[in-house]
């Protein structure tokens, strides 16, 4: 009888030996398998932030003032129109520009355009004719040959007679830097001498563009 408690406490002692001897692989099971589980998401992460790295788009300046994009970006870029603005844009805004905004002297890259004096000659009792169109003009800008078109008209004229070319002036080549004070013949006929008249001049240059406008309002005495 003492053999078999004996040796029961041998079989008890060992079950929870065994017990024990599992708990101790399954702890360690759990521990390997969640540092597993951590490592990956971590390499993971690695690899995503080296990837988002590489295809990022790089800017290499090529040594002529732009530069080139080498790889292809993920996102479309957002265009810009100013960057593709030109010079042109800014010499229909010069010939747009009032003549009381007129700078005293040109500067550089602009030309100045001005009325600086006008005559004319009573002809009968309610018409007259604008003869002589003294102007000045400052040539800030390259080389070019300028044309000069005469407009003449009032208030109450219609689109008509605001678009009617009724002088043409043209002069030899102005260099760049020039600065030239000429007074020019017309024969441009108005009647209605008791309204003011506004006289428009467009200083083209030899390729139709318009470079400068100037304007002069007069009244007929």
């Amino acid at each position: 009888m003492k053999d078999i408690v004996i040796k029961g406490k041998y079989i008890v002692h060992g079950i929870y030996t065994f017990i024990i001897l599992i708990l101790i692989v399954l702890l360690i099971a759990e521990i390997y398998s969640i540092r597993i589980c951590v490592n990956p998401d971590q390499t993971s992460t690695r690899r995503t932030n080296s990837a988002v790295q590489t295809s990022s788009p790089r800017i290499v300046d090529v040594g002529t003032g732009s530069a080139v994009q080498t790889t292809t970006p993920t996102s479309t870029p957002t265009s810009s129109s100013s960057s593709n603005t030109n010079d042109d844009s800014s010499d229909d805004e010069d010939s747009s520009s009032s003549e009381d905004d007129e700078p005293q002297t040109a500067e550089p890259g602009q030309v100045k355009f001005i009325i600086e004096d006008i005559k004319y000659e009573i002809k009968g009792e309610d018409w007259a004719r604008l003869e002589k169109i003294k102007y000045r003009i400052e040539n800030g800008k390259q080389d070019f040959y300028p044309i000069i078109l005469a407009y003449l008209f009032d208030d109450n004229d219609g689109e008509d007679i605001r678009t009617l070319e009724q002088a043409k002036i043209e002069l030899p080549l102005l260099e760049e830097g020039e600065i030239i004070t000429k007074e020019s013949a017309v024969q441009i006929s108005f009647n209605e001498l008791d309204r003011e008249k506004t006289l428009r001049l467009v200083l083209r240059n030899e390729l139709g563009k318009e470079v400068k406008i100037a304007l002069k309002k007069f009244t007929a005495e």
